[in-house]
């Protein structure tokens, strides 16, 4: 887990403003320090075309042959990598029958040689989490590339003269290659989804690289390639529908999620997918976990009774965290300076990941992706008769004052009129309506209608379920969950693993029966069903609790946080505070206002 950046230039002797390249890099390298405390490195091509840096969070092999960026034996190939390859000790195993000699124990070294044996087919063989620049001297490519989920960051700036990239959006625009315009369609989308969809980023002239993707530098030019596809059908596997295979698949993936010479550590909230993970990782590790849980004073939020008995039950090395309404005003602004894109969630994550360094570990297991792979959102279960919503949009499209009289949640019945299957599922996720932003904003409801529509995927027609399914992965995953994990996280040089998004575990339960997957009275049926025994019933049948904070109480004392509202209206936000206060709108309204006000103004 590290911080990568490096400049391409397409002319080879084209100047940099202000300053020389490897001021730039070692510029980029101290923005990303965080992220890479244990080591710095910096590389530039013989000719000054290309030039690469490196941020170094020593999780495998932790002595200096893990140094980046790293090379192959003759210096042809060059690599600056964020991330983790969880397989990579069989594909070192056949690059070595294959011929190729390593000089180190990492898995970096494995991306390196597993190129040169099969090119970007090399990318799909990957069981881990990844974003990587690697030039091929040769070829005179340089490659972009990220998994299959968009676990690993990576942002990059590209005018007629260069391209840049780095880890993080806020260390190009420090860079002094051009000057930050700010974009407001980020705004838009950020106040519509609660984060800001990928390629998009706050600033117009940075985009992100969106999941399973590869960007290639060639002969001046800029392709980008898509090596994974998402709604592509996968190929026919019953290994979801056998319970002992699909504990079998689990215990591999958590096994191999466990590889480290560093401490590491399990995030446990008490939920199904954190203790999950516990029980399986207990199977697999001779040494005793160490489990990590925040709780609260108020009681109706605390998941303690579950976390100690996941805890007792594999005798973990335990350690908790009373996270108060003080010390959460106390430290906000810390959590608003670790978010490198505005996001309505991920102050939970910073405080747990806090908690992992000062209990000394440099790497943890966390559940994401657990409810999206597993169908565990309550939508998934009504999903039949959520699809019935478009049809009713007709009956009151013809009017936007029966849509602003509408309340809460049923504001959101707005979004049918954006079409489609992305209708429905904004319907269901999203933040504030189209008409809300619009009044926000001071911009039209037919441009903010636009923004909506071009997020679209383009999606083929599917079962409903496994629609929804590929949409929190596509959105909600994504654009909120992983990149917060990710930037908060690394806040504190700390690199969070997600074990349900192994890419053969995610590509064995979409290719099961979309039906199968969801199963009435029965929470994440093929999980549950696969782990029986392995965790205590009044775990998996209690109501279900999200992850997060005890906003709701502590926003209602905390309107002094307010920030200077320049982006939106005064009145529409004196509205959505006096909602929130009246109790028809959910916290997450007046805080996406705050975290816009900090990062977007």
């Amino acid at each position: 887990m590290c911080g990568i950046a490096g400049i391409y230039n397409f002319p080879p002797d084209a100047p940099l403003p202000q300053h020389g390249l490897v001021e730039v890099l070692t510029r980029l390298n101290e923005a990303q320090a965080h992220r890479g405390p244990d080591d710095e490195g910096v590389w530039l091509s013989e000719n000054g075309q290309v030039g690469f840096g490196h941020r170094r969070l020593a999780i495998i092999d932790l002595s200096a042959a893990g140094h980046q960026p790293m090379s192959n034996e003759d210096g042809s190939i060059w690599l600056t990598y964020n991330g983790e390859i969880y397989n990579f000790k069989t594909l070192r195993e056949e690059l070595q029958a294959l011929g190729h000699s390593f000089r180190s124990h990492t898995d970096t070294e494995t991306v390196i040689h597993a190129y040169e044996e099969w090119g970007t087919d090399s990318f799909l063989r990957f069981r881990g989490m990844f974003a990587f620049a690697l030039w091929d001297e040769r070829q005179r490519c340089l490659y972009l590339v990220k998994d299959r989920f968009g676990i690993k960051p990576l942002y990059y700036y590209q005018d007629a003269e260069r391209l840049a990239f780095a880890s993080e959006v806020r260390a190009l625009a420090g860079s002094c290659l051009f000057s930050p315009e700010k974009n407001p369609d980020a705004l838009i989308a950020f106040l519509l989804l609660g984060s800001v969809p990928m390629p998009m980023t706050t600033l117009k002239q940075v985009h992100g690289l969106p999941a399973g993707h590869y960007l290639v530098v060639e002969n001046g030019r800029t392709r980008l390639v898509r090596y994974y596809d998402l709604w592509a059908d996968t190929e026919s596997d019953d290994r979801a529908q056998d319970p002992e295979a699909l504990k079998n698949l689990l215990a591999e993936t958590v096994d191999l999620h466990l590889i480290s010479d560093a401490p590491i550590g399990v995030f446990l909230s008490g939920g199904i997918d954190s203790s999950a993970l516990v029980a399986l990782g207990a199977m697999s590790r001779k040494s005793q976990l160490t489990t990590l849980s925040i709780i609260f004073q108020e009681a109706e939020f605390s998941e303690q009774k579950y976390q100690h008995l996941i805890a007792r039950k594999y005798q973990t090395d335990h350690r908790e965290f009373s996270l108060s309404h003080q010390y959460f005003r106390d430290n906000i602004s810390q959590v608003f300076a670790a978010m490198d894109q505005p996001t309505i969630d991920g102050v939970n994550s910073y405080f747990v990941s806090l908690m992992a360094r000062e209990a000394g570990l440099k790497a943890v297991l966390s559940g994401t992706g657990g409810d999206e792979v597993f169908c565990g959102y309550p939508h998934f279960a009504k999903a039949r008769q959520l699809s019935f919503l478009p049809y009713l949009w007709p009956l009151f499209r013809f009017t936007d004052c029966f849509l602003n009289h509408l309340s809460g949640r049923l504001r959101k019945l707005s979004f049918l009129g954006v079409g489609g299957s992305l209708g429905l599922y904004l319907a269901i996720r999203g933040l504030f309506s189209p008409q809300e932003v619009a009044h926000l904003t001071g911009d039209t409801q037919a441009h903010v209608l636009e923004v909506t529509r071009s997020l679209d995927p383009g999606t083929a027609r599917r079962h409903r379920i496994d629609l929804l399914s590929r949409y929190e992965i596509n959105f909600y995953l994504q654009n909120q969950l992983l990149k917060d994990m990710d930037c908060m996280s690394m806040a504190h040089s700390v690199e969070t693993r997600v074990p349900f998004l192994d890419p053969e575990l995610v590509s064995v339960i979409l290719a099961s029966p979309p039906q199968c997957r969801v199963k009435g009275g029965i929470p994440k049926v093929l999980l549950t069903r696969a782990l029986n025994g392995l965790l205590p019933p009044e775990l998996v049948f209690r109501p279900k609790m999200t992850f997060t904070l005890p906003f709701a109480e502590w926003l209602k004392d905390n309107q002094e946080l307010a920030h200077p509202w320049r982006n939106f209206s005064p009145d529409s936000v004196a509205a959505t505070w006096q909602d929130y206060a009246a109790g028809r709108t959910h916290w997450a309204h007046p805080w996406a206002l705050e975290v816009a006000g900090h990062l977007m103004s």
